[in-house]
């Protein structure tokens, strides 16, 4: 074997493995998600819940009525519990 029949036999080898590599990479390829409907908005969204609370000033203290549980202040932390706080 000559210089040359080397240097071509290592060239296509290496084209060979080039495509190997190639071929293996675009397997793992998919394409992005399709959009379904999702809309950018421009400002906050603002979701409501149907939560009302009653707020009993003497005690600072609110009342959720659909979840029965009282929502106070203790120590710079919001507590939320079944029952009231120690008055």
């Amino acid at each position: 074997m000559n210089p040359t029949t080397r240097f071509c036999a290592f060239q296509f080898a290496s084209l060979l493995l080039g495509a190997g590599i190639l071929l293996t990479l675009a397997g793992c390829y998919s394409s992005p998600p399709a959009r379904s409907g999702y809309v950018r908005a421009s400002s906050p969204v603002i979701l409501v819940d149907d939560d009302s609370y009653v707020y009993y000033p003497g005690y600072e203290v609110y009342y959720n009525n659909r979840r029965r549980q009282y929502v106070y202040r203790e120590n710079n932390v919001w507590i939320t519990r079944r029952e009231p706080p120690r008055a």
